[in-house]
């Protein structure tokens, strides 16, 4: 056990350092983490059993007309305002955030992370026997990495899934239905984490019962055991909220009914599996490039061709440089196989035939997931490294990559060509190692960026802030209690907004005015007769009467 303890413990110490000591703790990369933490404070503020959020501006808005959470609009029942993303999360960070402030936010995302690898290993042992490399690779090459540095639920739902794999591979050849009922309560807590892990709960027992038992009686066992979890979270949901499936799942399904079904689902498609740089050329040489790989490792009689091999992973190795020099200027990248083009190895089977059908069942698993999602997620996933939607199927599929690297290293003959397909291999790793490295300075470079955000919005005098920019008061959360935000959707409701300031005595504010392309935005100067105008920051007032 020395080496996967050593292996840990250098994944460890380096999460460790990277969330405490290197990244920015007060900011975020993304606005849902913002969210999150108003969740949270919310929670500290009103008590762990008020679900609702505190709106510091609702004296001044009672018909809230403006409430600056929009990202996504929340939902409003009976007067009470509730975020629509579930609560549990947050809720579990309370203890943490009030013991180490904003240090414990970190805590349970990078556990989870943590976690997960441990997890893998176990898998990876059941299902090869690359369990030490499997946790380096994981760890380092897959955006797993990104995610357990960020207040975001994505990891601990990640762990809980992967956990649930765990036992159901355990289960393959000596079925116990009781740890499959395990199974499918872990599947069912996932869904109390994250609402995109429904797809899991659906997946998995559907594979399994055409995979590995065709025994009715089995897969019963992992949807009763997802039963026994979920129902108590649809009898809160429809408790709290007046909805059985809750206001996430909810919007989800209205943003469904809103997407175009052509161009919106290839949209999706492409966010989640291939976006990288912005070159529409380079981005197809990487996918041809990709799937010829992949192709070669899954075809004994073309990888056996030294000419074929140079060429597609030569292609792929050329085509990945431009996803690392982009993403290295702080733009995100979203794709699935754009951050981890070592998974060229992952999408095959080619261990002995004892072990043959743990692989198959992860490799299965992992491609109806990804299928699922791509059809079933009704927006394309916004701000992410990687694709934050498939970070369940991330450690199948590494394990797969490893587990085929070791059937090729011990059966494929490596001696016989070379090493090349070895060459290979360590070549995709070391590029996927450096995508990561990319991404973690794109994570540095937007919280620093958010850093100024809340630095300049905490200068300005006023505690009254006006935005254009729907997400404005979630990246600039640490302050969201301690000023009063105000979301103007259109320049007649600034005026509204500045009258009713006004009307009750308030002579300075500061406004947020962001220009977009596809609309015009607020302009302060429209209003400004009559009072001064200083910038404190980029698209950032203070307006100040003259005359006080």
């Amino acid at each position: 056990m020395r080496r996967p303890l050593l292996a840990l413990a250098c994944v460890a110490a380096t999460y460790g350092v990277l969330a405490f000591l290197v990244m920015p703790r007060e900011a975020f990369f993304s606005s849902d983490e913002g969210l999150k933490l108003i969740q949270l404070q919310s929670f500290v503020r009103k008590g762990l059993g008020d679900f609702t959020l505190e709106y510091p501006g609702r004296e001044l808005d009672p018909a809230l007309s403006y409430v600056p959470i929009n990202n996504p609009p929340p939902l409003i029942r009976e007067r009470s305002i509730y975020a629509v993303y579930p609560v549990f999360f947050p809720l579990l960070t309370v203890p943490l955030y009030r013991l180490l402030d904003y240090a414990g936010l970190y805590v349970i995302p990078l556990l989870s992370g943590l976690l997960t690898l441990v997890i893998s290993y176990y898998i990876a042992r059941l299902t090869g026997d690359n369990g030490p490399s499997s946790i380096l690779v994981l760890a380092f090459c897959t955006p797993l990495i990104f995610y357990s540095l960020l207040f975001w639920d994505h990891t601990l739902g990640t762990l809980l899934s992967t956990l649930a794999l765990l036992l159901v591979i355990k289960n393959l050849d000596q079925p116990r239905q009781l740890l499959l009922v395990l199974a499918g309560m872990l599947t069912g807590l996932a869904i109390w984490v994250r609402s995109e892990l429904y797809v899991m709960a659906v997946v998995m027992p559907v594979v399994y019962f055409f995979l590995c038992s065709r025994r009715f009686s089995h897969v019963l066992s992992l949807g009763l055991g997802t039963l026994i979890a979920i129902v108590p979270l649809w009898l809160f949901q429809f408790l709290v909220y007046g909805d059985f499936i809750g206001p996430h799942v909810g919007h989800l399904a209205w943003l469904a009914e809103e997407l175009p079904v052509a161009t919106g689902r290839v949209g999706i498609v492409y966010h989640t599996l291939l976006e990288g740089n912005s070159s529409p050329v380079m981005s197809f040489l990487f996918i041809i490039a990709f799937v010829a790989s992949a192709m070669l490792i899954r075809a004994p009689k073309l990888r056996t061709n030294r000419l074929l091999v140079i060429i597609a992973f030569a292609g792929l190795a050329l085509a990945t440089i431009p996803n690392i020099l982009e993403a290295a200027t702080g733009r995100p990248l979203g794709g699935l196989i754009t951050t981890s083009p070592f998974l060229a190895f992952g999408f095959a089977t080619l261990l002995n035939s004892s072990l043959r059908q743990e692989n198959r069942f992860l490799l299965t698993l992992s491609l109806g997931y990804i299928t699922l999602v791509c059809l079933m997620t009704p927006v394309d996933p916004g701000l992410q490294w990687g694709p934050r939607f498939l970070l369940p199927i991330l450690p199948p599929l590494t394990i797969l990559a490893t587990n085929n690297f070791s059937a090729l290293n011990t059966h494929g003959g490596f001696s016989r060509r070379g090493g090349l397909l070895k060459v290979c291999f360590l070549s995709m790793v070391a590029l996927s190692l450096l995508v990561q490295m990319s991404g973690l300075r794109t994570l540095y470079i937007i919280k620093t960026r958010d850093v100024r955000l809340i630095e300049n919005t905490s200068q300005v005098g006023s505690a009254y802030i006006i935005s254009d920019e729907y997400g404005y008061a979630e990246y600039v959360a640490p302050l969201f209690y301690e000023k009063q935000f105000f979301y103007a959707r259109d320049q007649e409701a600034y005026q509204e907004l500045t009258e009713t300031l006004l009307k009750n005595g308030i002579h300075s504010f500061g406004v947020v005015a962001y220009p977009r392309p596809d609309r015009k935005a607020v302009d302060p100067l429209v209003a400004a007769d009559g009072y001064a105008i200083r910038r404190v920051g980029e698209q950032l007032y203070e307006i100040r009467e003259l005359n006080r």
